[in-house]
């Protein structure tokens, strides 16, 4: 079972999840960035992953602000949400 939004993420969590999105997960992070903390910003304008006080999603950069938190980043909105995440990104720009 895919660990949803507000839910945190931990061992147990891992164990539950099916092998084949433990390995998508996986060759997902090879192909991201480090976290960066709060005080960095994104330098481009897209959809990040983010990380919220321990709670992971996707959210949308304007440039400016980040935008609200989507469990999967096509739903990522352009709703303002809140400014305190973390981020990561790809390492390559994605066709």
């Amino acid at each position: 079972m895919p660990a949803s939004l507000g839910t945190r993420r931990g061992p147990a969590d891992l164990q539950m999840r099916p092998v084949w999105r433990l390995l998508e997960d996986y060759q997902m992070t090879k192909k991201m960035t480090k976290w960066f903390p709060v005080e960095i910003k994104p330098v481009h304008v897209g959809v990040y992953q983010t990380d919220l006080y321990g709670y992971c999603g996707y959210s949308f950069w304007t440039g400016e602000r980040w935008c609200d938190t989507a469990q999967e980043p096509e739903l990522a909105t352009k709703r303002k949400g809140t400014q305190s995440k973390k981020w990561r990104g790809f390492t390559r720009k994605q066709t």
